[in-house]
Order: C-alpha cells, then structure tokens, then sequence
C-alpha cells in the first residue's frame, strides 16, 4: 500500500517540475548594444537603458540611455549634476544605428541652474504642480494630505513630513496621480496619491513602509544617489498608474522600480524594474519572482517567464505582438517570442 502511495506523489511532482520548466522562455537572440559616446564622459561614469519603445518600427527599438555626471569640486561627491540621454534608433536584424541624438538633461539634485526642464523631457509631471495644489487653466486646486510641515521637538520630528513630489493627469483627465515625497531626520522615501483633480478630494495614499536611508545621515552622505523620478503614467484604458525612480549607490548603476497600481481596487500589483501594457490591455511585461514576466491582467497570473542573466531595466512589446525586446543592466538586448497566439493587431509601450 505504501508503493502504490507513493507512485501519484512522484508523478506530480515531476509533472510539476516538467510544467515549471516549460514556462520559461529562452532568448531567441542576445545582442550587445553599442554605447553612445557622451560629452565629458569618464570611464568611471555609468551608462544605462531605462526605456525602450518598438517605435512602430519592424525590426526597430528606440533606446534611451542614460549617463549620470557627478560634480567634481569635492564638496558634495554624492551629488549628480546633470545626466546626458541619448536616444538611439538601433535595427537588430542588421544591428546597426538608425540614428543617434544626445541631450543634457538637468537633475535638480545640483546646485547648477543652467540647461532645460528634465521633467518635460523625462516625462515626469504633464501638470504645474507645488508643495500641495496643482494648476490647471489658471486655477489653483488643493489636493487633499498631499502636504504636512514636520514639527520637531529638540532636534526629533513627532511624525513624518510630507510633499507633493511629481503629478500626472490622465488623459481624460478625470484621475490624478503622483507622487509624495516623505521626510524626518532619519529617512527619505516616496509614495503613491490618487486624486479627484477637480476637487482634489484623496482617492488613494500609500503608507509608507520601505523608508530610504536619509541623505544627510554620516555614513552615507558620501554614497547614494537620492531616488529620482524618471517616468509616471497611466495604461491606455487607465485602469492602472505607474511610477518609475531609479536608485542605487554612487559607485554602481542605478536600478529602476516600478510601483503599479491597480486604480479600480487601489491595490498595488507585485511588479518590478518596468512594466509594459499590451494595447487590448490583456496582457503586461513586468518582472516578477527575479524574472520578466508575462501576466494575464485578468487573473493577475504568471503565463511565462522570460530567461536573463541580470537584472532588467526595460521592457517593450514588438509592434505585432509576436516578440518582446528586455534590456539588462549590462546593456544586452534581449529578444523574445512573447510565447502566447497573436490576439492583437498591435501592442504598445506605454510611454
């Protein structure tokens, strides 16, 4: 009896292993991306894709690097100044350059005051916005807890700080998301705010629950790049908004995260490095368990995972649906058949 027991035990698991196996995707093609060569750029610098977009283009993927430069008098070694993007037309069935452009970028992190808008480039506020209101024609709308002054008693903040960091109106404009910063003495974090933007009236907050060290704390005052902003945005059907930051230390490549929120149940989804929707909105690109992931948005399910050896930091959907194009840190192309039947006429990336 105990044979027989045990024979249906092994064949599930192995069935179980066989099926595990079967759900992750190998890439078709792995191709190094040519870096572009930036102003100024030192070897210690570090280069990055943080988008990719199929541009509607076949056989086309528009790449934005991104190089961050450092001030250089000393005084404040962790301090970025500016970063250069470089938006790249690459062609990977011939893997050659379609065309190349450079742009500086200022980062409010520097005492600089010179160059352009980083937020109308990186797409990060499409609304004029201060510590607590925003502006749409001219009026002047106060959102609700999206700003709290820290009291301090001797030196010791009672609570938590807050401000509005970044804001984007949906294309409807009907929802408002964005951004909080939060602050004390100790820590220096974000979180995600819904709003109604016609009365400011708070959809969604948010608790904080993974605080970043804080900058101006001894050990780290010389290492890490603060977290910035680098996309906000809404899925097509805006159901869901997401934001993008990186962050990381001085000496190293700053990752993307990703925070996804589902807007009709106000619950944040597990999602990491970036996330792409397809245009029927049935399907989206995130990482997952330490892969990229295909996910079935109706049952919020792994269908397959797509294989690589460091971590991600872009995803997008080839424009017939038929492949997906991952960039890692080290900056490989990575391209894969998306491993579902065409469903779609088009897909989209989000950006």
């Amino acid at each position: 009896m105990q044979k027989l027991f045990l024979i249906p035990i092994i064949f599930t698991i192995i069935f179980s292993i066989d099926i595990s196996a079967q759900n992750i995707i190998q890439p078709i093609e792995v191709q190094s991306l040519p870096t572009p060569e930036f102003p100024f750029h030192q070897p210690d610098d570090k280069t990055a894709v943080y988008f990719l977009n199929n541009n509607d283009e076949h056989n086309v993927v528009q790449i934005s690097f991104y190089v961050t430069m450092s001030t250089t008098d000393g005084t404040m070694p962790y301090t970025i100044d500016f970063v250069y993007r470089n938006l790249t037309r690459w062609n990977f069935a011939e893997q050659k350059v379609l065309s190349s452009e450079t742009d500086r970028l200022f980062l409010l992190m520097g005492e600089s005051k010179e160059d352009t808008n980083i937020e109308e480039i990186l797409r990060v506020s499409n609304v004029e916005h201060n510590a607590d209101s925003i502006f749409i024609d001219d009026e002047k709308i106060l959102l609700e807890n999206s700003y709290a002054y820290a009291q301090s008693q001797g030196g010791e903040y009672d609570e938590y700080g807050f401000y509005l960091k970044d804001t984007f109106l949906s294309p409807s404009k009907i929802i408002l998301g964005g951004l909080i910063g939060y602050y004390d003495t100790q820590i220096d974090g974000t979180i995600l705010g819904l709003w109604n933007p016609h009365d400011g009236k708070a959809i969604y907050r948010e608790i904080p629950v993974e605080p970043f060290p804080f900058l101006g704390s001894s050990e780290i005052y010389n290492m890490r790049v603060c977290p910035r902003t680098i996309e906000l945005d809404f899925s097509i059907d805006e159901r869901f908004f997401f934001i993008r930051e990186f962050h990381g230390w001085y000496d190293e490549i700053p990752i993307p995260s990703v925070k996804l929120l589902d807007c009709d149940t106000s619950q944040l989804w597990d999602a990491d490095k970036d996330v792409a929707f397809s245009s029927d909105m049935r399907y989206l690109v995130t990482e997952r368990d330490g892969l990229p992931s295909l996910v079935d948005i109706e049952s919020n399910t792994i269908i397959h995972q797509y294989q690589v050896e460091y971590p991600m930091t872009a995803c997008c959907f080839s424009p017939d649906e038929s492949q997906v194009y991952i960039t890692t840190i080290i900056n490989e192309l990575h391209i894969f058949d998306t491993g579902i039947e065409s469903n779609a006429t088009n897909w989209e990336r989000i950006k």
